[in-house]
């Protein structure tokens, strides 16, 4: 297989056996830290990258290493961050954009969760299927009995 597939019921598992061949290749590379092979070991999934920093430097720093590092035919980019310097030296990209029609929420959506770079806060939206809309606004309470 000379391409990833995506959408087949294998893809994540092939592309997180590919990332995972590949961090180690450079685990003894003298270029290369522990803490950007971890970076891609640990806090990487399919092709989203999420991670946290004590700095704005080392941010910056295992950012770009993972991001050389990924010989494998991945091309990390559309980085984005809470802290205007990470994202002008990674080339990322503003965040800024309403999501989900939300008129008062502006934010990335990250694995499945909506962050907001600006608090720095995750949240997600729940969806209640056939259950009554009395019961989501919790005007009605739904009991078990024992029969």
């Amino acid at each position: 297989m000379c391409v990833m597939t995506f959408g087949a019921a294998c893809s994540p598992c092939a592309a997180d056996y590919g990332k995972k061949v590949n961090a180690l290749k450079h685990q003894d590379d003298r270029r290369t830290t522990a803490r950007a092979v971890k970076a891609i070991l640990d806090h990487h999934y399919v092709d989203d990258f999420v991670d946290s920093f004590c700095s704005e430097e080392e941010a910056i720093s295992i950012s770009q290493e993972a991001r050389a590092d990924w010989d494998a035919g991945f091309e990390l980019r559309n980085f984005t961050s809470n802290a205007s310097k990470v994202v002008d030296a990674l080339n990322g990209t503003d965040v800024s954009r309403p999501i989900d029609n939300k008129e008062d929420f502006v934010g990335e959506r990250v694995l499945g969760l909506f962050w907001q770079s600006s608090s720095d806060c995750f949240g997600f939206k729940l969806k209640f299927h056939n259950v009554g809309e009395a019961v989501v606004k919790e005007k009605d309470v739904l009991l078990k009995e024992n029969s």
